[in-house]
């Protein structure tokens, strides 16, 4: 969901305390004002999403209300100072000239998470992907793009998770290394060349010795993944 706040990017800032009458010491959030105007963008835009013709708004919304992992590009727009001149403004137009100062990108940020805490997502700890960049502009805005993380189905996490990153890496390694296996039209050279056939039973019985517990827990607790899948990419292949 691409989102658009307009205006110049509101940083963090600190909570402040206040005295109240009766002695005791209370934390306010002196954003609060500014932070409700960013959290009525926010809603507004949800619910046009939600309200669209288009099905494909709809269904990105649907998503994003249901997920419980994120990704959150933003991009912050600040406005190219009046005193700037016409040259120097334009060499940050063309991003020639970065945004290196105040306020920080990560005080930026924070604000619109705060935000869009309850609104986009329950959490801030749901957020799994976060960058912000920041560029000068003569149209003040602050852009938003949040994307729900697909969870992985259930077979999915049952089959990589008895084989380690390290462990599928060596097992392609290991067929990588069987002879001739760029090339298909040598293939009958395994049976007729010795060195080919001793290695490539070598290979084998290494594939065997290190990963065939592995791989037989995997076809007892997802047999027949493979169709399963390739149903639901598309008719197999006569």
């Amino acid at each position: 969901m691409q989102i658009v706040i307009p205006g110049d990017p509101i940083a963090k800032a600190r909570s402040r305390r206040r005295k109240l009458a009766d002695g005791r010491v209370m934390d306010y959030d002196p954003q609060q004002i500014e932070k409700n105007k960013v959290i009525h963008y926010l809603n507004w835009y949800l619910k046009t999403y939600f309200d669209s013709e288009s099905k494909g708004k709809v269904v990105e919304a649907s998503e994003l209300a249901y997920s419980k992992a994120f990704a959150l590009d933003v991009v912050l727009h600040i406005q190219i100072p009046k005193s700037d001149s016409a040259t120097l403004r334009n060499a940050k137009l063309w991003g020639l000239i970065p945004h290196n100062q105040k306020p920080d990108s990560s005080n930026l940020l924070k604000f619109y998470e705060d935000a869009a805490n309850s609104v986009l997502y329950d959490d801030d700890s749901m957020l799994c992907h976060v960058s912000a960049k920041k560029k000068w502009s003569d149209n003040p805005r602050t852009e938003i793009n949040i994307m729900p993380i697909k969870s992985s189905t259930p077979d999915e996490i049952t089959i990589l998770s008895h084989l380690s990153p390290n462990d599928l890496y060596q097992l392609a390694h290991l067929f990588l290394r069987l002879p001739k296996i760029n090339n298909i039209c040598a293939w009958e050279d395994l049976i007729t060349e010795d060195n080919n056939r001793r290695e490539a039973a070598a290979i084998l019985s290494e594939i065997a010795d290190k990963f065939a517990s592995k791989l037989q827990k995997i076809n007892k607790k997802c047999p027949g993944y493979w169709k399963k899948k390739g149903k639901k990419d598309g008719p197999e292949a006569p």
